[in-house]
């Protein structure tokens, strides 16, 4: 063992853990995930609180500006269901490389920005619905940024006459 892991000291609890006793480390990897857990969940919330603020756009990146900051935020893209998208490969293969490519069968978004409100014969129609019906809305928030801080903060909410709302992983998720 090196000189450096003699004594390890738990950022949560300030407490030494001994490096050579496996229960000591047991219950600081339980405790330090407990403490992820918990800061996972608040990031995600910040994350989704932060995408509120986002203009409504369907581009994958979006600006929010505040008085001391500008956030980049880059919105995940949706999932697509590969079994809609394989039956449609295989129903109408005159049309599945306008807007399916193999890879992991996916849409080319280019031209599925075209042709959602395209009208067209029966089977374009029906080809075109199926693969729509294929897409998945993304399921996290999107990441954030912070692309320039602006300004020095003048009122910051714990000073007098500005009343900041804590809001905790509790409340949101009934967890502590």
């Amino acid at each position: 063992m090196t000189e450096a892991l003699r004594e390890l000291t738990d950022p949560i609890t300030g407490e030494i853990v001994d490096p050579s006793d496996v229960d000591q480390l047991a219950e600081a990897i339980q405790r330090c995930s407990a403490e992820l857990d918990r800061l996972h969940k608040w990031h995600w919330l910040l994350r989704q609180k932060i995408a509120e603020h986002a203009p409504d756009s369907d581009t994958k990146t979006r600006r929010v500006r505040g008085r001391r900051y500008r956030l980049v935020l880059t919105f995940p893209d949706p999932s697509w269901d590969q079994s809609v998208l394989k039956e449609a490969w295989n129903a109408y293969p005159k049309y599945r490389d306008q807007l399916l490519a193999i890879d992991r069968l996916r849409v080319k978004k280019r031209e599925l920005r075209k042709v959602r409100n395209e009208s067209g014969p029966p089977d374009w129609t029906m080809f075109r619905d199926m693969v729509l019906k294929a897409e998945r809305p993304a399921t996290s928030p999107p990441s954030v940024k912070i692309e320039q801080e602006l300004e020095e903060p003048t009122n910051r909410p714990e000073e007098p006459g500005h009343a900041a709302t804590e809001v905790t992983v509790k409340d949101v998720w009934g967890v502590e």
